[in-house]
């Protein structure tokens, strides 16, 4: 019956709603969040009711024409976003915590009962955060009328310029003393409740993401299934952890031991459904800054997809043989290479897999190339081969390139392989690292032996395309450059990294892994530890890169 309130709503636009977002957390947790969320914020409700208190006795504010007016802009403006509200079947966007602002200022300005203003003035003054994030992060993919943004920012501008107008402590429009939290504990309360009693039932029943209960909004601080707990923890944080009344300080710790549970550490999370066997490569879908899907390869013969924010397992697939490497050619699409030589191309959207090709031995390593527009991939038969997986099944999948488009001899088995615009770096058996530029691949470009002394295990070339990382079964670390020139080549250097003194031995873990931040200029790197377990030291190493020092972690 009520449809027409929020049908107009566009939920393939993220962060407005859908199924998805619905989804971003699951029930289980949705329903403990809100179970103890609840139960603590009913308790310092009721606590602070009683504590609350006018202090003395105020002096009404005459009406003044600057009052006037002011009620006449904020009625004016509101009264043009419910129009565009209604003009775009969008109603239900009133319900967001700013519109409640709104009409409780409209409410303040309009009552000429001077007690009703200073509760109203003190509970909504303790809300100013709200309004202040939606300027400092403003949503606005959602406005496509004319003047429908300027309207937005009007609005928010008046939340805020009407308490910080008409605050005098000589007034009703008053605040607490300094040293009183029961209003501002009693102003949060109300504010949690609302989200989790009245805008999460109506969230899930139409699918629309009010205020960000279901999922963080694109500009959210705190992106992760823990977002809702630190947009709790952060409002509450400066009222409730200094407030004196001993039992909400009692009721605060309880709160975050009761949260503890699902709050493991800030950048961990669990995925379900994980495989059977030891995890051979994982990659984050590309061309996002907060990707959307894993890619997971296994001994276990299969490849699966996990939903990042969720930690649930989205799709998957099978070869008949362990696969070793699995990448995204693009958002939906994803290659895999298994033991058997099998090179495989799934589609997300269509959930059907293909052969693209094969090669004469075990598929070891692969990059996808966006330059190129093509995947690369080494081989234990020697080869590098170029593949596009924008081909349908090759009908020359027989013949000796297996369906490639090209491919490249190398000296030795291939184990493993990076590449960053033009340039491909491969590490074969006996220590041989070759440079290739995949624009002219008749020959490599500089063949070297490895600085390390031992097997190659894995290579990361860096971001900005200067050089590359060489990790080795010996737990040693090589910083290499790709320029010949002497002056460049005094910037290499090498190091040594996992490795564990227990007395007079020492234990050393192989690098198996390396992967770059592409924001910090930081890079990681894994060892192999009973299972795959990923251990992380810190280590500060100097290296000249836009001519900037940078730090690296390892």
């Amino acid at each position: 019956m009520l449809s027409w309130t929020y049908f107009g709503v566009n939920t393939s636009i993220e962060g407005t709603g859908g199924q998805s977002c619905v989804n971003y957390i699951t029930t289980k947790r949705r329903l403990l969040e809100s179970a103890c969320v609840c139960i603590i914020f009913m308790y310092t409700l009721h606590r602070s009711y009683f504590k609350l208190n006018f202090d003395n006795p105020r002096h009404p504010i005459v009406q003044t024409k600057f009052r006037q007016i002011l009620l006449l802009l904020h009625t004016f403006v509101f009264g043009i976003e419910i129009g565009f509200k209604l003009a775009t079947s969008t109603l239900i966007w009133v319900l967001n915590p700013c519109h409640i602002l709104t009409i409780l200022q409209i409410l303040l300005l309009a009552s000429s009962r001077p007690s009703l203003r200073t509760v109203i003035f003190r509970i909504h003054v303790h809300m100013m955060n709200g309004p202040l994030l939606a300027l400092t992060f403003p949503v606005l993919n959602t406005r496509f009328l004319p003047f429908e943004r300027v309207t937005y920012f009007v609005q928010h501008f008046l939340i805020i310029l009407i308490p910080t107008t008409f605050l005098n402590q000589n007034s009703e429009f008053s605040v607490e003393p300094i040293d009183d939290f029961s209003w501002v504990t009693f102003s949060l309360s109300i504010q949690v409740l609302y989200h989790f009693l009245i805008l999460q039932p109506i969230a899930l029943i139409t699918g629309i993401n009010l205020n960000n209960i279901l999922c963080p909004a694109i500009s959210d601080p705190f992106p992760g299934p823990n977002y809702r707990l630190w947009a709790v923890f952060h409002q509450s944080a400066t009222g409730e952890y200094l407030n004196p009344d001993h039992q909400i300080y009692q009721a605060a710790k309880w709160f975050l031991r009761a949260m503890a549970p699902l709050t493991t550490t800030v950048d961990q999370y669990k995925l379900s459904s994980l495989p059977t066997d030891g995890v051979t490569s994982v990659r984050f879908q590309p061309g996002k800054a907060a990707p959307q899907f894993l890619v997971a390869s296994s001994w276990d013969c299969t490849v699966r997809i996990y939903d990042v924010a969720s930690g649930s397992q989205r799709l998957y697939y099978q070869h008949s043989t362990p696969v070793l490497d699995t990448t995204f050619s693009d958002t939906v699409h994803v290659v895999s290479g298994s033991i058997d030589g099998e090179l495989k191309l799934f589609d997300c959207n269509t959930n059907q897999n293909q052969i693209l090709g094969s090669c004469l031995r075990a598929i070891s390593t692969m990059h996808y190339n966006s330059n190129i527009q093509a995947c690369i991939t080494g081989s234990w038969d020697c080869t590098v081969r170029i593949w596009d997986p924008r081909a349908s099944v090759s009908s020359n999948a027989t013949d000796s390139k297996g369906g490639a488009q090209s491919v490249h001899r190398q000296p030795n088995t291939v184990y493993t392989m990076d590449s960053i615009r033009n340039q491909l770096v491969v590490g074969t058996a006996g220590r041989h690292v070759l440079i290739w530029d995949l624009r002219q691949m008749h020959a490599p470009v500089e063949q070297r032996e490895s600085s390390l002394r031992y097997q190659t295990r894995c290579i990361q070339c860096f971001p900005n395309g200067q050089g590359y990382i060489l990790g080795s079964i010996e737990g040693r670390i090589a910083v290499e450059m790709f320029d010949p020139n002497p002056e460049v080549q005094k910037k290499k250097y090498a190091f040594k990294c996992h490795r564990v003194k227990d007395g007079d031995k020492e234990t050393i873990y192989p690098v198996i892994a390396i992967a770059f931040h592409q924001g910090y200029n930081t890079f990681a790197t894994g060892i192999y530890l009973l299972i795959i377990h990923f251990v992380i030291t810190l280590c500060r190493i100097k290296c000249i890169l836009r001519d900037q020092d940078i730090e690296f972690i390892t």
